[in-house]
């Protein structure tokens, strides 16, 4: 009995000294609202799709009376470890007119990403994009060093944001006018996600 507590006991410190909790910012969704006198649900609806095809995002599923809209995954990085990793990218689209005494159009574009196993396509986890953070931003811009998952976390970001873009612009928008809803997760991390 004391011999399985110590092993349960080292296997405990050992997990505690090789993995720690990360805390990074996720984007959970951008909003931007439009004035029907602009644009109408329907050529919204037409525009973003046109947007999304031009980006290289395939549509998975539309539905123009409900406004919706959601793309295949598309690869954006891939992660060289062992096991490789590859990154994936999907959007999802939501028109609705809101109800008031102007009409106004909001669009909701939520990015969700996908780490697929390379070596085992059922091992794959969802969540949604990782914000890059400030120093991850400022050593990119300098140049300097970056991990192979802060490349491609950039990466994805970069095509998020572009797409948003482009959106914003092809509503009659500016990039100003779109509201970036992030979150916080926390999660465990090992040697190797580092």
């Amino acid at each position: 009995m004391r011999m399985l507590s110590f092993f349960a006991v080292s296997v405990l410190i050992i997990g505690l000294l090789t993995g720690c909790s990360v805390t990074y910012k996720n984007v959970i969704d951008a909003q931007m609202i439009a004035p029907t006198a602009k644009m109408t649900k329907e050529s919204a609806y037409n525009a973003v799709t046109a947007i999304l095809i031009d980006e290289g995002l395939d549509i998975k599923m539309a539905n123009k009376d409900i406004g919706a809209i959601t793309t295949e995954w598309k690869k954006y990085g891939a992660i060289e470890r062992n096991p490789p990793f590859d990154m994936y990218l999907q959007l999802k689209v939501r028109i609705k007119e809101l109800a008031g005494s102007s009409k106004q159009l909001e669009i909701t574009v939520t990015p969700l990403s996908k780490a697929s196993n390379r070596l085992n396509s059922a091992a794959f986890t969802e969540e949604s994009l990782q914000f890059p953070d400030e120093e991850t931003t400022r050593r990119s811009l300098a140049g300097r060093y970056l991990s192979d998952t802060e490349q491609v976390s950039l990466k994805g970001y970069s095509m998020y944001n572009n797409v948003i873009s482009k959106i914003a612009e092809g509503c009659g928008l500016n990039i100003s006018d779109v509201k970036q809803n992030l979150g916080m997760v926390t999660k465990v991390v090992g040697p190797l996600d580092m």
